[in-house]
């Protein structure tokens, strides 16, 4: 590729990240850096001269394609997310994984690229905002897991997709083990006063729970089967199979207390 083809990328791609600037915030600033910087440079590693390729490539084709305002704010907060984890990584003296993931044949397309081009895709659909952060963290933890296969990657996607941001912070509270004291201890089985004080917003919270767990993503801690609704136990609730694996991935520990309280409050 000519300097004036990858400096036109990098412009198109910085123009979209610092789109995201509304909901992205300093995160924008470290991507820039990145994309923008001398090859390599990040902490010696020439994977960053990769990631920041990559960044680059698909940031510049989104850019050039039909997008609504928000669309594009979403689009680039995202790549400005995953940028700046990408940029702590780094630094923290990770190495980008070497197992072909960021190689294509000619006039293919790598395993990095489309499968940022879907995190981007997701996130330019999420309504709910917030999801945003925590897909660009997906993707920026990715290109450091090896043993995540492309595949499984994009299936982890899919799992990401379908669950609602407050799912998320149901699975960041059923990973907290230093918190189970502040919920429930118990179902909602034969138990009428405590169903009725959960109201409309509280049923409607264990409906959400109770789809994580017909998901396969959600165990109870003593084996129990939930049959229905209302043998949501919220102090048994744990992660399980793929869904530990998209905890660490998308970060949700950092998801803050006070998207956490809300959901405490209705499950003590």
């Amino acid at each position: 590729m000519g300097t004036d083809e990858t400096n036109q990328e990098e412009a198109l791609a910085v123009e979209l990240i610092e789109g995201g600037s509304e909901i992205a915030g300093a995160a924008v600033g470290a991507t820039i850096g990145l994309i923008g910087g001398p090859a390599g440079a990040v902490g010696g590693a020439a994977g960053g001269a990769l990631l920041a390729r990559v960044l680059r490539r698909v940031g510049a084709d989104l850019k050039q394609r039909v997008l609504g305002p928000r669309e594009e704010l979403r689009i680039g907060a995202a790549a400005a997310h995953a940028g700046a984890m990408i940029q702590t990584l780094l630094k923290a003296g990770r190495q980008p994984r070497d197992d072909g993931f960021f190689d294509a044949p000619p006039g293919e397309r790598s395993a990095a690229e489309e499968l940022l081009e879907g995190v981007l895709l997701q996130a330019r659909d999420a309504y709910e905002e917030k999801k945003v952060r925590l897909l660009g963290i997906m993707y920026a933890q990715l290109a450091f897991h090896p043993e995540i296969s492309a595949p499984t990657a994009n299936h982890l996607l899919s799992l990401a997709e379908r669950l609602t941001y407050r799912q998320l912070v149901v699975m960041a509270i059923a990973q907290d083990e230093g918190n189970r004291e502040l919920l429930r201890d118990g179902d909602y089985r034969g138990d009428a006063a405590a169903l009725n004080a959960l109201g409309a917003e509280g049923a409607a919270l264990l409906i959400e729970i109770y789809d994580i767990y017909q998901s396969g993503l959600l165990s109870d801690a003593h084996g129990s089967a939930w049959i229905s609704v209302a043998d949501v136990n919220p102090r048994s609730m744990r992660l399980q199979g793929s869904a530990n694996t998209l905890a660490v991935l998308m970060g949700l520990a950092t998801i803050p207390e006070e998207d956490r309280e809300p959901i405490y409050a209705v499950l003590s």
